[in-house]
């Protein structure tokens, strides 16, 4: 994992170089470091693995924790940070239920999969974590336009009832798995 890093060697457009977690970022490109894929980072000025986790390591340990980072930690924050991809994400919360229940991550990102932006149900969710919508451009209102759907377990769409945000959240995190 240290050898992730330190830097990357990619294909980047053929030329076969080898990238430093500096020069990844500025190729809005960032490295999974549980299994070392390239991933995009175009948002947040590229510090952070686009529809992944990244998150300070620091932040997990504590005093009598299971790591105490009190004299290992490296004054470089980025050093400090971990990525993980999309797919290791799903892998992550497959294994841990839980922590998908407190993170929220029911309805976290929209779906990846290629599709059309106005009626994205025509495409399978890429993940029982994704979000997509369907646009009905004949209703005036623009904000009425749209119906919302989260992937199931099963990875089909299922619509989310046109509620209040409170009511929403607790309907997102019912049991998606009949």
């Amino acid at each position: 994992m240290q050898a992730l890093r330190q830097g990357v060697f990619t294909d980047f457009g053929g030329l076969g170089v080898h990238l430093s977690s500096r020069e990844c970022a500025r190729v809005n490109t960032r490295v999974c470091d549980a299994c070392g894929s390239t991933e995009s980072a175009r948002q947040q000025s590229g510090n952070f693995i686009d529809d992944g986790w990244s998150f300070n390591w620091v932040d997990l340990g504590h005093y009598g924790g299971f790591t105490d980072p009190f004299l290992d930690s490296p004054a470089d924050s980025q050093a400090q940070m971990i990525h993980i991809c999309h797919d290791c994400c799903v892998k992550l919360l497959a294994f841990f239920p839980a922590l998908a229940e407190k993170t929220r991550a029911r309805g976290g990102h929209p779906n990846r999969n290629e599709h059309d932006p106005d009626n994205g149900i025509a495409t399978p969710p890429c993940c029982p974590y994704a979000w997509t919508w369907v646009r009905n451009k004949s209703i005036a209102e623009y904000s009425k336009q749209f119906t919302t759907y989260m992937a199931t377990d099963e990875l089909t769409w299922l619509a989310v009832p046109d509620r209040d945000d409170e009511t929403h959240v607790e309907w997102a995190y019912r049991d998606f798995s009949s």
